[in-house]
């Protein structure tokens, strides 16, 4: 697993597991994440990735349809929904975030955390 990847998460057992649940998205199926961050030990940092419906605001990142095959209707990154989560909650990688959007989600960290 490395930074800049996008995975399937097993959120039904990040919900069940953790104290607090992480992530507190109430569906059934998985959902996508960008492993943001690969810190020593057996966690990683990401955020989600959710349908497009009403655009993107200064923390997210507009990935559009058929960005890479996973991708199949508009979506955005949420870089201010930030999770740590255990790495046996990662399923299947199911593609990469291409360089452009790598500075864009660095950006939109500095702005989520008032760094600049």
């Amino acid at each position: 697993m490395r930074q800049w990847e996008i995975w399937y998460v097993k959120q039904q057992y990040a919900r069940k597991s953790l104290v607090p649940p992480q992530p507190n998205d109430p569906s059934d199926y998985d959902r996508m994440y960008v492993v943001v961050a690969e810190p020593m030990g057996k966690v990683s940092i990401c955020c989600p990735i959710q349908n497009s419906l009403t655009g993107a605001g200064i923390t997210e990142i507009e990935l559009k349809h058929a960005y890479t095959s996973c991708i199949t209707k508009d979506c955005k990154i949420v870089c201010h929904e930030i999770f740590t989560l255990p790495r046996e909650f990662f399923e299947r990688r199911a593609g990469y975030i291409r360089p452009t959007e790598q500075e864009k989600i660095k950006t939109a960290l500095i702005n989520v955390f008032d760094l600049a």
